[in-house]
């Protein structure tokens, strides 16, 4: 999958003005005159809200269905500040599949053995309202996700199963088990062990693509870095669902 923040105008045009906003755009593409490059979107009826986000993208309307662009990059922070009530929604929407999907396997567990994978607590169902639809704009905001996540889903996990959940999560394109632990031990204990460092980053870089740490003021990462995790959090419940009957033969 590509950014979940914009970096060009292909993953703006299809990932984001496409599949997020559902405007429909015919074509888009580039175009250099006298020495200056533009952006061109064709686009079909949009609505009122959707002009104004390409206004605020920095596109002008040239004709009823024709809109251009000075250059052909988009700024990260721009898309993210312009994005982001779709972002929050997109957001939302993948975090209650995740707590339904933990749910969904929870109930399967009472049901069989009238023991829950997962530890629910107060604490839990507080952390649940608390994250639906929040992004992580800045390091600290990502800290506090990644170590109520961690509570969330790893947290706690049921003894008796362990060893099978830490085997299916190697069998995920990206681990997340190890990940997400790695990643929580070296923000929630500031760790400076090195080869823990590095398998936080590694982990990240594999999930999302970028770097870790950020470039300076570039806090979108953290955003990109929370999409991607909560993405492969929900490959890793799914992956248990579909073998929780096996999970609970002995």
């Amino acid at each position: 999958m590509g950014n979940i923040i914009p970096t060009n105008i292909e993953e703006l045009t299809e990932g984001h003005l496409k599949h997020l906003l559902n405007m429909e755009i015919y074509d888009y593409g580039k175009i250099e005159s006298g020495g200056e490059g533009y952006t061109y979107l064709y686009c079909g009826n949009i609505e009122d809200s959707h002009s104004e986000i390409l206004v605020d993208l920095g596109f002008n309307k040239i004709k009823e269905d024709l809109w251009i662009m000075e250059g052909f990059e988009i700024s990260p922070e721009k898309a993210l500040e312009v994005l982001l009530p779709a972002y929050e929604k997109s957001q939302t929407k993948l975090w209650k599949d995740i707590i339904n999907q933990r749910c969904k396997i929870d109930e399967y567990f009472r049901g069989r053995q009238r023991e829950p994978l997962f530890r629910t607590t107060s604490t839990t169902l507080q952390i649940s309202m608390k994250w639906q639809g929040k992004l992580c704009m800045e390091e600290s905001i990502f800290n506090a996700f990644i170590v109520d996540l961690h509570k969330v889903v790893l947290e706690g996990i049921n003894g008796l199963f362990l060893d099978k959940v830490k085997g299916i999560s190697r069998e995920l394109e990206v681990d997340f088990y190890r990940g997400l632990k790695d990643v929580r031990n070296m923000v929630a204990h500031d760790s400076d062990k090195y080869e823990q460092v590095k398998r936080a980053q590694l982990y990240l870089k594999e999930v999302s693509n970028l770097d870790y740490p950020p470039p300076p003021n570039e806090n979108w990462y953290y955003t990109e870095y929370q999409f991607k995790i909560l993405e492969n959090c929900l490959d890793f419940l799914k992956k248990i669902d579909a073998v929780k009957g096996e999970m609970l033969e002995r």
